[in-house]
C-alpha cells in the first residue's frame, strides 16, 4: 500500500472553493458537501470568516462558481480538467481554457449541453434557453453578457484565481502547523473503509497507490476521484463527514434515488448495464450520442446515489451496476407499504 501525499490537489480545491463560497455563502444548503451536519452553524461561521481573508471575485464570475443541482463549473469543468491531466496548476485551467471563445463555448456546453436544449446559433435563441436555467438571475444576466463580449470575462477570470492562488499559498504558510497535524491525522484504515463502503473498493486495492491530499478552508471534505492515479482529497476534520457518507451508503437515500432515475438517459445507462455487465464513459457517449461532459454528468449522478461501481484498469475505468445497493434499495421504500406509518 502507497499512500503519497501532495499538497497541491487540496491547495486548488482550496482555492475554487473559496471563490464558490462568495457566491453560494447565503445558501448553506449549496455549500453541503462542505459542512458537517452536527456543526453547521459553526461551519458557516467558519466559512464566513475565511471570506474576509481572501479577495472576493468580481460579481460578473457567478457563472464559474455558483452551484446549481450540485454542480458547478470551477469544479465540474476546471477542478475536472487538473484531475484528468494529473497537472494542478493555473496553467492548467489555462491549458482547459486557451482563450475567450473557448471559455465561452465550454460555459455553453455546460449550462445548455446539446442534448438538452439543441445546437443553438441565434443570441434570442441562447437568451431564451438561459431563462430556462434553475440559476440566479445574476447567472442569467451574466452569461448572456459573456456570450456577447466574452474577453472581459476571460480576464477577470484568471486575474481573480491569480489572486486567490497567491493568497491561499499564504494562507496554507500561516497555517502550515494545522497542515502537518492534519496530514499526519490521516489513517489509511479509514480511507479504505470508505473506498469499500461508498465505492466498492475493497481490501488493500482500496489504497495502493493512491495520493491524498488536504484542504484547509474546504475542512470537511470527502472528495475521491478515480482514474490512473486515483486522488482523495479530504478536509482538515474529514473524519464527521466521511462517517455520515459511509452512514449513507449503508442505507440507499430516497431523494437521491429519485433524483438519479429522472432523467431518462440513466435509467437506460441501467439498462444497458444489465446486458453489457460493464462499460466505459466512451463506450457510453458512442452509444447514447452523448458529449463527454454530459456522460460523465450522468455517471455521477449514478454515482452519487450508489448505483453503479467503479474500477480502473490502465487508464480506463469501467462502470457497473452495485448489486449491493439494488439489494438494499427495497429496504427505503418498504416504509410506505407500512400500514403503521401512515395512522394517526
Amino acid at each position: 500500500m502507497t499512500m503519497t501525499y501532495r499538497l497541491e490537489p487540496g491547495l486548488y480545491s482550496d482555492v475554487l472553493f473559496t471563490q464558490m463560497l462568495y457566491f453560494n455563502i447565503d445558501l448553506a444548503e449549496k455549500l453541503e458537501n462542505f459542512i458537517n451536519p452536527k456543526k453547521r452553524a459553526a461551519d458557516m461561521r467558519f466559512f464566513r470568516d475565511c471570506l474576509t481573508r481572501f479577495t472576493p471575485p468580481a460579481d460578473e464570475l457567478c457563472p464559474f462558481f455558483e452551484v446549481a443541482d450540485n454542480r458547478s463549473f470551477s469544479f465540474s469543468v476546471l477542478y475536472g480538467h487538473m484531475i484528468a491531466t494529473q497537472e494542478f496548476s493555473l496553467d492548467a485551467v489555462k491549458a482547459c481554457l486557451p482563450d475567450a471563445q473557448t471559455m465561452v463555448q465550454k460555459v455553453r456546453a455546460f449550462y445548455l449541453p446539446t442534448e438538452a436544449y439543441g445546437e443553438l446559433t441565434e443570441l434570442t435563441a441562447i437568451k431564451n434557453a438561459i431563462n430556462t436555467l434553475p440559476s440566479s438571475p445574476l447567472v442569467k444576466f451574466h452569461m448572456l453578457a459573456m456570450m456577447i463580449d466574452p474577453q472581459p470575462y476571460y480576464d477577470a477570470l484568471f486575474a481573480s484565481l491569480t489572486r486567490c492562488e497567491a493568497e491561499m499559498e499564504a494562507y496554507y504558510k500561516a497555517n502550515r502547523a494545522q497542515l502537518e497535524a492534519a496530514k499526519k491525522s490521516i489513517k489509511p484504515a479509514d480511507i479504505a473503509g470508505y473506498m469499500e463502503k461508498c465505492h466498492g473498493i475493497a481490501g488493500g486495492e482500496a489504497t495502493r497507490d493512491m495520493t491524498f491530499s488536504v484542504m484547509l478552508v474546504g475542512k470537511n471534505a470527502v472528495r475521491y476521484v478515480a482514474g490512473t492515479h486515483p486522488i482523495i482529497i479530504l478536509g482538515s476534520e474529514y473524519t464527521a463527514r466521511m462517517a455520515m457518507l459511509i452512514s449513507e451508503a449503508i442505507q440507499p437515500d430516497i431523494v437521491k434515488i429519485g433524483k438519479a432515475l429522472s432523467e431518462e438517459k440513466r435509467v437506460t445507462i441501467l439498462q444497458l448495464l444489465l446486458v453489457e455487465q460493464e462499460i466505459t464513459a466512451q463506450q457510453l457517449l458512442r452509444r447514447l450520442d452523448l458529449s463527454m461532459t454530459a456522460t460523465h454528468y450522468h455517471l455521477e449522478m449514478l454515482m452519487q446515489a450508489g448505483m453503479l461501481l467503479a474500477r480502473n484498469e490502465g487508464r480506463t475505468i469501467y462502470y457497473s451496476l452495485n448489486r449491493e445497493f439494488f439489494d438494499r434499495a427495497p429496504i427505503v421504500f418498504d416504509k410506505f407499504n407500512s400500514k403503521e406509518h401512515f395512522e394517526v
